[in-house]
Formats: structure tokens, C-alpha cells, sequence
């Protein structure tokens, strides 16, 4: 009895200490993406040095790497989109929105309908409250991911699902990136403030669009900075990995939790709303979004993970482990 006591005290406090690590990331992430923006530096550096102190170096460098790597790819492509195709498509996914979507919004493309609608309530509840409520879903953009497969990874120890969870994470970044690659594609703040021409070689434009309201509120210019002075890549709202990753680290969530984690279906329907509201996505790159998480899903744990982790899941089933 005494031994079964000393156990069950031994795996309270492992507990605790797992969720005191997880929450300490959550707020370094949280504080960071407020002042200066979330890097893959940033981030790596900070998980490296929490697995040194919990001895768990060799196992977080190899389970990591596809994770990290597939940040430090997207951070390196910022801007280069549009640099390796001779045109960016900037009217015909206009057009498409319009004639598809454009019901929706006396004939107009809902993100560009959108700045009608904030001028119009300038000042009102409504506006700050989607001001706040985009910014902030936008500002979790690369630090939620970075949580869930902390959550898996460490504080429940649910390998399975994590080797799963990341093997899919990638593959979704690779199907984006070659899109971006393949088919550079102008967000709809472009056509709002440039029309329908080609971008000139020299352009710099900030792309903040309305997450600069969010500057206002706070005090700070934290996206006029990201956006204006952090090289974004400008040309790349086709699919939206804003849409797909919300949705990803979703499914995820509610894969773990059930029930109880129903609360995380606002942040993509948040997420979603915001990236109309903001003027940085239409509703084809969503949709596309979405796809592309499906596609990520199938492919990775229907195909590729049965025959990565087939003789792995085969060995932790026999020994009872998750």
C-alpha cells in the first residue's frame, strides 16, 4: 500500500511539472508574439532549453526536427513567391470570389466589401470587438501548433499522436509551399489599394491591412512592424495556411480531448471570420485551406505513417504504451 501511495505521489508531481513547463511556454510564446513576433529561432532555442533541463535532448532533436525545419523553410520563403514566377495571379481569384461569393455582399468580394463595412462603424462595439477578436486569432498563428505538439509531445507523452500530428504538419507546409511556389497569388488588400497590376519589381507594400486597428488599440505598431519591416511573403494567400493551420491544430485538440476541448472551434471559426474581416485572405483561400488540411490528413496518416511507423506502432502495442 505504501509503495502503490509513493507511486501515485510520484506520477501527481511528474504531472504537475508538465503542466508548469507547458504553461511557461505558453506564456513566453503569448508575451513574445506581443513585442517582437514568434521566429523559428525563437522558438527552437526556447524548447531546446526546456528539454536540457529536463534531460530530454536526443529525443526532442529527433522528434523536432521535420517541426522546426518546416518553420525554418516557411521563414525563409517570406517574399520569395512572387520573385520565382514571372506573374502573380492577382484578377482571377478576384473574379472567381465575386461571382461565387459576391451575393453575400451586394455584388462586391467580401474582403473588399469588408472595408465598406469598417468605415461605416467606425468607432462601434461591433468593430472593436472584430478588431480584437482577428488580431488576436492572427497573433496564435504560429505559436498555436508550436503548443499542441508541445501538449502531445510532453505534457501527455501521447508519441503516437504526435509523430502523427507532425508528420501531417509537414506535409500540410510542403502541399502550401509549392502552391506559393507554383501559383503566387495577390491577397485582396493588393486589389484595394493597387488594383488589378502586376506587382513592380520594387514592391514593398506592408500588407498589414486592417490589423494596423489593432496597432491603434494597444498603442504599439506590433503588425505594422511585422508587416512593414519583417519581410512577409506578400504573395502567398493561396491556400491560407492561417485557415488550414486554425483547422489543423483543431481536429488535433479535439482528437485528444473530446468533449472537452469543444471550446477550441472558435479559434478557427475566429480565425476564419478574422481573415476576411482583416482583408488578407478571400473565402476561396479558406476553402482551399481547409483542403489542403484533409489532403495533409489522408496522405499522411492513411499512407505515409503506416508505412514510416508500421513496425513502431507494432512494437508500442505489444508493450501497452500509447
Amino acid at each position: 500500500m505504501a509503495l502503490r501511495n509513493l507511486n501515485w505521489k510520484s506520477r501527481l508531481l511528474d504531472n504537475r511539472w508538465r503542466v508548469l513547463v507547458l504553461l511557461l511556454i505558453v506564456g513566453y510564446f503569448v508575451v513574445l508574439d506581443q513585442k517582437v513576433k514568434v521566429r523559428p529561432d525563437h522558438a527552437f532555442l526556447a524548447l531546446f532549453v526546456v528539454v536540457l533541463v529536463l534531460r530530454q535532448t536526443k529525443k526532442f532533436l529527433r522528434d523536432w526536427c521535420p517541426f522546426i525545419g518546416a518553420w525554418v523553410v516557411y521563414d525563409l520563403m517570406r517574399g520569395i513567391a512572387d520573385d520565382l514566377r514571372s506573374r502573380v495571379c492577382v484578377e482571377g481569384l478576384y473574379e472567381l470570389e465575386r461571382k461565387l461569393f459576391g451575393w453575400l455582399t451586394h455584388g462586391e468580394v467580401p474582403p473588399i466589401y469588408s472595408l465598406t463595412w469598417q468605415a461605416n462603424h467606425e468607432g462601434s462595439f461591433i468593430k472593436r470587438f472584430l478588431d480584437n477578436m482577428s488580431s488576436t486569432c492572427y497573433a496564435m498563428h504560429m505559436g498555436a501548433p508550436l503548443i499542441v505538439g508541445w501538449v502531445l509531445w510532453h505534457t501527455t507523452q501521447n508519441r503516437r499522436m504526435y509523430y502523427k500530428f507532425v508528420l501531417c504538419f509537414t506535409l500540410l507546409n510542403i502541399l502550401g509551399f509549392s502552391t506559393y511556389i507554383a501559383l503566387p497569388t495577390a491577397p485582396p488588400w493588393y486589389v484595394a489599394e493597387y488594383g488589378f497590376a502586376q506587382p513592380p519589381a520594387e514592391f514593398k507594400g506592408h500588407g498589414a491591412g486592417s490589423l494596423i486597428n489593432f496597432d491603434k488599440e494597444i498603442g504599439y505598431p506590433l503588425f505594422e512592424t511585422i508587416y512593414g519591416r519583417m519581410n512577409p511573403n506578400r504573395f502567398a494567400a493561396f491556400p491560407s495556411l492561417h485557415a488550414a493551420y486554425s483547422l489543423f491544430v483543431c481536429v488535433f485538440v479535439l482528437r485528444r480531448y473530446g468533449k472537452k476541448g469543444m471550446a477550441i472551434i472558435l479559434y478557427p471559426l475566429g480565425m476564419s471570420i478574422g481573415a476576411v474581416y482583416l482583408v488578407h485572405h478571400y473565402i476561396l483561400d479558406l476553402l482551399a485551406g481547409y483542403a489542403y488540411v484533409g489532403v495533409a490528413l489522408w496522405l499522411g496518416e492513411r499512407v505515409i505513417y503506416p508505412r514510416l511507423f508500421g513496425n513502431w506502432e507494432r512494437r508500442r502495442e505489444l508493450g501497452g504504451a500509447k
